[in-house]
């Protein structure tokens, strides 16, 4: 049986914190925000990569080809 670990979750432990919807919503939004570097709207691969290095989680993540397209 092999066991997949999300390779989002140093990000959702970042929004664990957040004791309402509202707040949850914004701070969503503002990380959305930061990651479209272009702003229109899409994330791609390259560019959702990009912007999860600029957020220096640890560990960092980084979204293989297979992550990609399970998202």
């Amino acid at each position: 049986m092999e066991i997949v670990i999300n390779p989002l979750l140093p990000l959702l432990k970042t929004l664990e914190h957040f004791h309402s919807l509202a707040m949850l919503d914004a701070r969503l939004s503002e990380i959305y925000d930061f990651l479209d570097c272009d702003q229109n709207g899409a994330l791609s691969k390259s560019e959702l990569n990009a912007g999860l290095r600029r957020l220096r989680l640890e560990p960092p993540i980084h979204l293989s080809d297979d992550d990609w397209l399970n998202l």
